[in-house]
């Protein structure tokens, strides 16, 4: 698995955690000052790339890390 592959995996997580949290996407995404549309393309995995500054936007209204995110979706 890629770098690429395993972001993109992580961001099909992010939704999962939002959903099971049950916060809508637009919340997430005024929130944390991004785009909804933006969110929605990271989460279903339609953007080329994701940097790791969105990912960690993300994450930090979740309250959490990077390296925690990434070790409990390692498998």
């Amino acid at each position: 698995m890629d770098n690429q592959e395993m972001i993109l995996g992580l961001c099909k997580e992010l939704k999962s955690i939002r959903e099971a949290r049950g916060i809508k996407q637009v919340k997430v995404a005024r929130a944390i000052g991004m785009d909804p549309p933006l969110l929605s393309r990271i989460e279903n995995m339609n953007k080329p790339t994701v940097t790791l500054m969105e990912l960690s936007r993300i994450l930090e209204y979740y309250n959490m890390t990077l390296y925690d995110f990434i070790e409990a979706n390692k498998d």
